[in-house]
């Protein structure tokens, strides 16, 4: 069994009534960033990254992703 880890900003800010604009001003990161952090399209967050994040918010990481099991799939067996 594999897994995936996901951020949950847009989550976050969502249920806080932040607006993707608002969290750039007050973290001080681009925009454009928010918005890519914001649709998951990052495979790695830096960790100075997610300590902005984290102050900006007043959150842990561990408040900020979220870990999901993946089943694989067996191989199926040929039969003969």
């Amino acid at each position: 069994m594999t897994g995936q880890v996901r951020i949950k900003l847009n989550d976050i800010l969502k249920a806080r009534g932040l607006s993707k604009q608002d969290f750039a001003d007050r973290s001080g990161m681009n925009y454009r960033t928010v918005l890519d952090l914001t649709r998951e399209k990052y495979d790695r967050i830096g960790l100075n990254t997610i300590a902005v994040i984290c102050d900006a918010l007043n959150v842990l990481p561990g408040d900020l992703f979220e870990y999901r099991a993946v089943e694989q799939k067996s191989p199926s067996l040929a039969q003969e």
